[in-house]
């Protein structure tokens, strides 16, 4: 595609789920792939949007349904934040 640019490697990644056994499988088979830096890891809604503008992954990988649907007003706050 013209006009388009590649993502910088490694992709920066964050999982962000209730589940402890989860977000470990989650990273664990992130940090398999060269192409990805997991930055953080997220329990719960506060810490994730606490935490996102700190370590200000290119992806978060969260349930939607998680915090019961709080995680889709989440993602609509973190949309917001400021890129780097």
């Amino acid at each position: 595609m013209t006009g388009s640019t590649a993502p910088e490697l490694p992709l920066t990644v964050a999982p962000a789920d209730g589940h402890p056994v989860v977000r470990a499988g989650l990273k664990t088979l992130l940090e398999a792939d060269s192409g990805l830096r997991v930055v953080g890891e997220f329990e719960d809604l506060p810490r994730m949007l606490g935490g996102v503008p700190i370590v200000k992954p290119d992806v978060l990988v969260l349930d939607l349904a998680w915090q019961g649907n709080r995680a889709w007003a989440g993602c609509r706050r973190c949309w917001r934040l400021p890129r780097a």
